[in-house]
């Protein structure tokens, strides 16, 4: 885990049934989640180099924003977005390789707003 940017405390007989870290990995604060999907890593058996290329991935994409929550933005917080984007080695997907990005034709797009006939 010390290699994950973790520090942990042993589980205590009797005490609470686990811990968090104790330290953000990597300069940023990092929730249970990431902390248990580290640990989960490490007991499928991946090197740490493998759990921590995982774990950065997970700490990437987890403050993303996710399905519905573009309409919270203003137009220059969209911009801003889209310029980073833009910015980036990899823009049309994440770390796990999923698409940042869709190609919708023409068709499909009139289709969607009713505007197929």
């Amino acid at each position: 885990l010390a290699a994950l940017g973790f520090e942990a405390e042993p589980v205590r007989r009797g005490g609470p049934s686990g811990s968090g870290p104790s330290r953000p990995p990597f300069g940023r604060a990092a929730d249970a989640d990431a902390f248990r999907d580290a640990l989960a890593t490490l007991s499928d058996g991946e090197s740490p180099r493998d759990a921590r290329e995982a774990l950065l991935a997970d700490l990437a994409c987890h403050p993303s924003l996710k399905r519905g929550e573009i309409g919270e933005l203003d137009a220059g917080e969209l911009r801003s977005l889209l310029d980073r984007l833009g910015e980036c080695d990899r823009p049309y997907a994440c770390p796990h390789g999923r698409p940042t990005v869709l190609s919708v034709d023409e068709a499909t797009f009139a289709a969607g707003f009713g505007r197929d006939r």
